[in-house]
């Protein structure tokens, strides 16, 4: 029953601080008018006292309170004059000032023992029970009213010190002494104690009838209306008692107590900032204040205010919990583990602080077993299920497989019932090679025949093992069950495609066509089975219907766009696209969608704008910040990459491919020690990682660090065995220092691991740089007879002659553009050879064909610059100027411009560039130089 009183033990402060600006406004005049009043007349104290009783006679209290100031002023011993104002201050509820004026009126000879209820009174207010114990002992001058007043404040007093016993017996003794209001009272709270709420309430509200402006018995009202969860009556007794003691600030703390209860959030904030605004570091009011803005989901309001409360009280467990809390929905982890981890002990098992504290330090990377989390956790209900798989998926990213499966293995123990969780546990066992991950994908089929997951882990499954038939059969059984939907022919026609059965896979999507007329995830996909079959126009018909049918579909979007891509001409797909962003405004996947076909077709400036429209609280914000960051790594501007890496490692710290931009942007800064320091913190989300292990060695080989390094690589072969991702960085750093013999070695076990078009091509790279084009040639030739339609290693073969064999070159990019006459790579170096061999005007034409199939800075550099030798020098310098400016950092493409720029009599614009180049290494170095040395000349 504690809980009913809770509000008086936290007056004190309310007392002693508020500042009541009536009360000021009038001190202030009293002040002025007291001033000239001692100029231009010389009244007595008594006469003073004289015209404050005739004013307070008359209602006029602010003129009496000034005269009784100049009372005091003139003789601060007048007693009744102290009296006078210290009564005025309790009705105020102002104790402080009471309690002052109370005891000088003693000192100047009033009988104290006249005072005692009004000293009563003034030790109330400010919650001074001790105090009003001590002084309430002799009652015996006093009348019965007055003794029963003064007994119902001692057991006030006494319940507020938690002296349950010292208050029955006050309240018993004051009901003895009166039947008085007072009397009663007393009576009511004595049976509140007693938990007799219904007699207490009917006592209080009999009190009430005879005397409804009793604040004392609306409060108590309010108290036992609220323990009956009649929370309007709770509520309008409350306002009653604020109505007629404005000034007792913890009326209105009271009240929103009240008022939050009953879910009227909005009214409970307005008493809390009645409150605030007087007294902005009162400790109870602050945590109201915090959980009211914590329901509101303003967790930054909510975390300010428990704060503030801990600034009072350092030891506050309230405030610790609702300041972690908060913490934690705002992604601060360390912050949120800081504050909840002193106040664990003290919340039960199960308490939600105990799973914000186990998710927190796991994003914070602290060492965590599945039995840790569990244990945090409690015993688990349904609703942990969610959490633990959240869990259990972070520990999968982490490489922690068998943690994650005790996890999911949990989470489908308590909630047998949810499929998903026992699908994912599936996936999960068929991925470890337990064969029990069947049976559970089976019985979620089982629970529901319809399980379109559950069913595609198991064709999944099957497809890997080899076991076709079954696969098929698997797929095909749900167009039986469901010949009405189109799940059952997509799984079946990527069973048939995972063969290369083409011709099966288009039998069965006809089939779903037919039952399914015009649905466009049907039309898709047989759409892209033609693109197979190497039947462009029907996919592109296909693609056409549709669209017509879902203009937002995203797959249909895509794929017609890689389809006008390979025919040269992708303006209409991008328009479709565009169209689709603009309709769908609430929806950013299609404006991130947009932006990553802008940087496909070269243009990073106009999708990092789009990007940067992207909101905060977007789903799609964290992949348009590592869109952003890859964006401003390509162009250069590695700093503000770091700063985008950053944003979604602070945002999620399970983006792994955020750690890696972020080390790669700090590596190419030369920040090596930042980028080692990244990486020990990658690591704690991500132990074990490959990727990971070899930007560290990558790091320390470029540090020369080579004892560390050698270290590291061996550690790394132990535990994942030779890579030939490995031998690669090795074989690149000793190509660095100029040891090409080495780096060859390296290229080659790096190609005896996993032969690929990239070893291929670095061992070809190496004897170039020893000298030994045969050789290199050789082994191009060699790869290509068994690769023939590799197209890169094609594209280098003719790259290999580009410089020194222009019409070996010629020959070989004439018979690439056969293979495929879009080949933006050919066209361009073809024109570039022509265009060295003197043929301009033939070199123009490929070169303008690639210009219109993509528009990035080398092609456009190459365009431009045969127009230039071409003499159409107005139509090539914006073009040089614009292919530079995508390109800042191309020496190549600068020395072009600054050529044209020279010879167009912009000398000083050529120098200005000149002068930054010179300074990088790229093939017309010695051009650029000899070029500047033309024009300081």
């Amino acid at each position: 029953m504690e809980q009913w009183m809770k509000g008086f033990r936290y007056v004190n402060d309310l007392r002693e601080q508020s500042k009541i600006k009536q009360l000021f406004k009038s001190l202030g005049i009293a002040l002025v008018i007291s001033g000239l009043g001692a100029c231009g007349t010389d009244k007595t104290d008594t006469e003073y006292l004289q015209s404050a009783k005739a004013y307070l006679q008359s209602g006029e209290i602010d003129s009496a309170v000034i005269e009784l100031k100049n009372a005091i002023q003139k003789n601060p011993s007048n007693p009744e004059a102290r009296y006078l104002l210290a009564d005025h201050y309790l009705s105020l509820q102002q104790g402080a000032r009471a309690e002052k004026e109370l005891k000088k009126a003693i000192e100047a000879g009033y009988p104290e023992d006249e005072l005692v209820d009004e000293l009563a009174w003034a030790y109330y207010y400010q919650v001074k029970f001790d105090d009003l114990l001590g002084s309430s002992i002799q009652l015996d001058s006093l009348s019965d009213e007055e003794k029963s007043e003064i007994l119902f404040l001692r057991g006030l007093a006494n319940f507020g010190l938690q002296r349950r016993s010292d208050a029955q017996a006050d309240f018993e003794e004051s009901a003895k002494t009166t039947s008085g209001s007072y009397g009663k009272l007393a009576e009511a709270y004595n049976l509140a104690i007693l938990e007799n709420v219904d007699d207490a309430l009917a006592t209080t509200l009999a009190v009430l009838d005879e005397n409804p402006d009793l604040t004392e018995a609306n409060i108590l009202a309010a108290k036992l209306f609220f323990l009956q969860r009649n929370f309007e009556k709770a509520a309008s007794h409350q306002e009653k008692a604020i109505e007629a003691e404005p000034n007792r600030l913890q009326l209105y703390v009271d009240m929103a107590r009240y008022q939050s209860t009953a879910d009227n959030l909005d009214e409970a904030e307005k008493n809390i900032d009645i409150v605030l605004k007087v007294v902005p570091s009162h400790l109870p009011s602050n945590l109201i204040k915090a959980r009211l803005r914590f329901q509101a989901k303003d967790f930054e309001g909510a975390k300010i205010h428990a704060e503030r409360a801990l600034e009072v009280s350092e030891i506050s467990k309230e405030a610790r919990l609702l300041s972690g809390m908060a913490e934690f929905y705002l992604r601060n982890w360390e912050a949120s583990r800081s504050r909840l981890k002193p106040v664990i002990p003290f919340t039960p098992e199960g308490h939600i602080a105990r799973k914000m504290i186990a998710y927190a330090e796991f994003k914070l990377g602290y060492e965590q077993s599945a039995d840790d989390i569990l244990n945090s956790i409690g015993g688990g209900s349904k609703s942990d299920t969610s959490l633990l798989s959240e869990f259990g998926t972070q520990m999968y990213k982490r490489g922690d497989a068998d943690e994650a499966l005790k996890l999911y293995g949990k989470a489908a123990e308590i909630n047998p019932d949810d499929s998903t969780i026992k699908t994912r546990l599936g996936f999960l066992k068929l991925q470890q090679n337990d064969l029990g991950g069947i049976s559970d994908l089976e019985s979620v089929i089982k629970l529901n025949e319809n399980s379109l997951w559950a069913r595609t882990g198991l064709v999944s499954y099957h497809l890997s093992k080899k076991n076709f038939s079954e696969a098929e059969k698997l797929a095909r059984s749900l167009i039986t069950k469901k010949p009405g939907q189109n799940d059952g022919y997509l799984l079946t026609a990527s069973v048939y495609i995972s063969q290369k059965q083409f011709e099966k896979a288009m039998r069965t999507l006809d089939e779903g066509l037919t039952n399914i007329p015009g649905d466009a995830k049907l039309m898709v996909e047989k759409a892209k089975v033609s693109a197979y079959m190497n039947n462009d126009e029907e996919a592109k018909t296909l693609l056409d219907q549709a669209l017509k049918v879902a203009p937002h579909d995203k797959n249909a979007l895509v794929s017609n766009y890689r389809l006008d891509k390979k025919h040269g001409n992708t303006d209409d797909a991008v328009s479709l696209i565009k169209k689709a962003r603009e309709s769908s405004d609430t929806d950013d996947t299609y404006t991130l969608l947009y932006a990553i076909i802008l940087i496909d077709q070269g243009d990073r400036q106009g999708a990092y704008e789009e990007l940067s429209e992207i909101a905060e609280d977007s789903p799609q914000f964290i992949r348009s910040q590592m869109a952003m960051g890859s964006i401003k790594a390509q162009t250069g501007d590695f700093k503000s990459a770091e700063k985008h890496f950053d944003t979604v490692i602070d945002l999620d710290g399970t983006f792994k491919e955020a750690y890696l931009g972020k080390i790669q942007s700090q590596v190419r800064t030369d920040q090596l020690n930042d980028a080692l320091a990244t990486v020990a913190e990658a690591q704690k989300s991500f132990p074990g990682d490959k990727q990971i292990e070899l930007r560290e060695i990558e790091i320390l080989l470029q540090m020369d660090r080579a004892n560390l390094a050698r270290s590291k690589i061996g550690r790394f072969n132990v535990l994942h065995g030779h890579s030939d991702v490995l031998e690669t960085i090795q074989g690149i750093h000793a190509a660095k220092a100029g040891d090409f013999k080495a780096a060859l070695q390296f290229f080659k076990k790096a190609n005896k691991i996993s032969s690929t078009t990239r070893s291929i091509i670095s061992i070809a790279q190496m004897h170039m740089k020893l000298g030994q084009k045969k050789a290199a040639v050789s082994v191009i030739k060699d790869w290509l007879k068994n690769h023939p339609k590799d197209m890169a290693a094609k594209m280098y073969f003719a790259n290999l002659n580009l410089n020194s064999d222009h019409s070996a070159a010629i020959e070989q990019y004439k018979q690439l553009l056969k293979e495929n006459g879009n080949n933006l790579i050919a066209l361009n170096n073809l024109a570039w050879a022509l265009g060295e061999q003197g043929s301009i005007q033939e070199a123009l034409t490929y070169a303008e064909k690639a210009y219109k199939l993509r528009a990035v800075p080398p092609v456009i550099d190459t365009y431009a610059f045969l127009l230039f030798q071409s003499g159409e020098h107005e139509k090539a310098l914006p073009l040089l100027k614009l292919a530079h400016e995508k390109e800042l950092q191309d020496g190549s493409i600068a020395y072009h411009y600054a050529l044209a720029l020279s010879q167009a009599g912009k000398k000083n614009e050529a120098k200005e560039i000149l002068l930054k180049i010179t300074k990088e290494d790229f093939p017309e170095l010695n051009k650029a130089k000899a070029l500047l040395k033309q024009i300081n000349n």
